[in-house]
């Protein structure tokens, strides 16, 4: 097909950096959702284990936190173990909305440690356990669900660098809120993609007070910014020096 900017030796090593670093999001949504789905299967097992050989007696709902934003959803309850009154935290995340304020329960606790102990059918946790899990679920998903993002705008990336050559223009850049808007002097104008920024805008001159203090110069601004891009009727791949960042936009109507 020719030379294209995906062939050139520059791209092609930022390629390589680019799809590794993406590989290794991927490995990282896996990893941790591997690790959260065997907490969850341990957590299970433990109190499966209190169920079957722990001690069984009855217990009060004395505390009850609603499962809110704010709240994972917890009861405190209250149970004698021998003649001692003890009471332990329970998480019961979305069960809480089961429970009630002095609702009797079923109090499964180890001889051993009575501090260790679940009611009901509830997969009770150690509270320092439920923020890792948390972070293992919700980080393993957000990572997926970025490498699966990534993983379409490399694709297009990819099609867009296979299209030609670089080419050296000069646009003007500023940021747009998440994105960046590049204007060619006729007015034509591609707006980058959600979450892709262009790492230097051009930087407007600041207001001066009039007092002429000696920081206020203005910033020298050019009227636009020497760049390479890859452009295809409606999509554009903008770099600096042919290699990362790559900032893919679509023109403007």
């Amino acid at each position: 097909m020719g030379e294209t900017a995906a062939n050139d030796p520059v791209t092609r090593a930022a390629l390589r950096t680019y799809y590794r670093r993406a590989a290794g999001l991927a490995l990282v949504g896996v990893v941790c959702l591997v690790a959260y789905v065997a907490a969850a299967a341990l957590l299970g097992a433990m109190n499966d284990d209190l169920r079957t050989s722990g001690v069984r007696t009855t217990g009060t709902i004395a505390e009850l936190d609603e499962d809110t934003s704010r709240s994972s959803g917890r009861a405190v309850v209250e149970y004698r173990v021998g003649d001692a009154e003890r009471n332990a935290s329970v998480d019961l995340g979305a069960l809480a909305d089961g429970y009630t304020v002095g609702q009797a329960v079923t109090v499964f606790y180890d001889a051993s440690a009575p501090g260790r102990m679940t009611i009901d059918d509830v997969d009770n946790q150690p509270a320092w356990s439920v923020w890792p899990m948390i972070f293992l679920l919700v980080g393993g998903l957000a990572a997926l669900v970025g490498s699966v993002v990534g993983a379409l705008r490399r694709r297009s990336l990819g099609r867009l660098l296979r299209s030609g050559p670089w080419r050296p223009v000069r646009l003007a850049v500023v940021d747009a809120g998440r994105r960046s808007l590049f204007t060619a002097p006729g007015g034509a104008a591609w707006r980058s993609l959600v979450g892709s920024r262009w790492p230097r805008p051009n930087r407007a001159p600041r207001q001066l007070s009039g007092w002429g203090l000696p920081d206020e110069d203005p910033a020298v601004v050019p009227v636009d910014q020497a760049l390479w891009w890859v452009d295809k009727g409606r999509t554009a791949v903008f770099s600096s020096d042919r290699g990362e960042p790559f900032v893919l936009a679509r023109r403007r109507s």
